[in-house]
């Protein structure tokens, strides 16, 4: 059976948005993999058994031993046994024989089985689920191994190497990664529903799959007041999650926001319409719907009708805070309000 790969080439095809660049792949975070796990461990591989089925195709699994060194979540027990098809038996064969240590992120066979990353369709695993069941872990999809490699000393990185958290490029110091996947642990403890969120990340074309958490609100918090108009949109975006007074505030600062991006509309190959989407806008204007906050459209594209962007006080009073307002509080709310409705307009010549 051949690997099913869990990185997705996701290429998007727009008539419209020339800013729109391919998100080309698709990637977990190490956050994800973490909150969406049952069990987590560091060890490593004591004993790997080969199978070839007698009958049909003839399919090979692996049946692994693993000894654990720490669990990081879930119960620990000092060995850990599962199957999964044949995709990877020479490194599975190089992984007893050095000892290398191993990230190994693990699934409850006894769960219904979930897409890993939307939480509806059926997960990689279900074809394999009537040996996975034999065990009651298995891994919870083919990238459930991650290699604890020192990228000083093995320059040469396998597919079990790559890993990404929510920030960082590629999480390269087994130590680093290690503390990243407990904090990515401690983070998803008080969540009571597990949901993914993509965020797609300004560089590199690489679209991260990371848990709706705490976590995500405090990047998301940073991401808008970044220089780099793609992070204040993902920031923007990422905030429709968490209401809160400050949220909101910063979100409605976004509505003045000065970044544009052209949207193009084609037609036998040539451009029959040209605007410039205030896009940072857009999602900000967005997130604040979805928190339900009523707020007056601001101008999201060049040509529009002016419209003041203002909200109700009063209903923004009664939906944001949680007490009441302290009289300077409502003073700068309508400072706010205020400066946002009379924010200059980009003149273009």
């Amino acid at each position: 059976m051949s690997r099913t790969v869990l990185v997705s080439i996701l290429l998007l095809v727009s008539t419209g948005a020339a800013r729109a660049q391919p998100m080309l792949m698709t990637v977990e975070t190490v956050d994800w993999m973490a909150a969406d796990s049952q069990v987590v461990v560091r060890a490593i591989v004591l004993d790997v058994a080969q199978e070839v089925e007698p009958d049909g195709d003839r399919k090979k699994w692996n049946t692994v031993v693993l000894k654990v060194r720490e669990t990081l979540k879930g119960k620990h027990q000092p060995f850990h046994t599962y199957v999964v098809p044949d995709w990877n038996h020479e490194e599975i064969m190089t992984w007893q024989k050095t000892e290398q240590e191993l990230l190994v992120f693990l699934a409850d066979t006894k769960l219904p089985d979930k897409s890993p990353w939307t939480g509806h369709e059926r997960a990689v695993h279900f074809m394999w689920n009537a040996k996975a069941k034999i065990h009651p872990l298995t891994l919870r999809n083919d990238r459930g191994v991650v290699e604890l490699k020192d990228p000083v000393s093995h320059a040469k990185r396998s597919y079990f190497s790559e890993v990404y958290t929510v920030e960082m490029p590629k999480a390269k110091e087994p130590q680093k990664l290690v503390q990243a996947v407990r904090d990515a642990i401690a983070a998803a403890e008080p969540v009571k529903e597990l949901r993914a969120h993509r965020v797609e990340w300004p560089e590199r074309f690489f679209t991260r799959i990371v848990p709706v958490n705490a976590n995500l609100e405090r990047h998301a918090r940073r991401w808008i007041t970044s220089d780099n108009d793609k992070l204040r949109e993902q920031g923007a975006i990422a905030l429709k999650y968490f209401k809160s007074e400050a949220n909101i505030a910063a979100l409605w600062k976004l509505l003045s926001d000065a970044a544009t991006s052209a949207d193009v509309t084609w037609k036998d190959g040539r451009v029959i319409e040209r605007h410039d989407v205030y896009y940072v806008r857009q999602a900000a204007f967005a997130s604040l719907k979805v928190l339900g906050v009523e707020v007056r459209k601001p101008i999201l594209k060049e040509g529009e009708d002016q419209t003041a962007i203002a909200i109700s006080f009063a209903r923004f009073q009664a939906c944001c805070l949680s007490r009441a307002p302290e009289p300077n509080q409502m003073e700068s709310s309508r400072r706010l309000a205020l400066s946002a409705s009379l924010a200059p307009r980009e003149v273009r010549t």
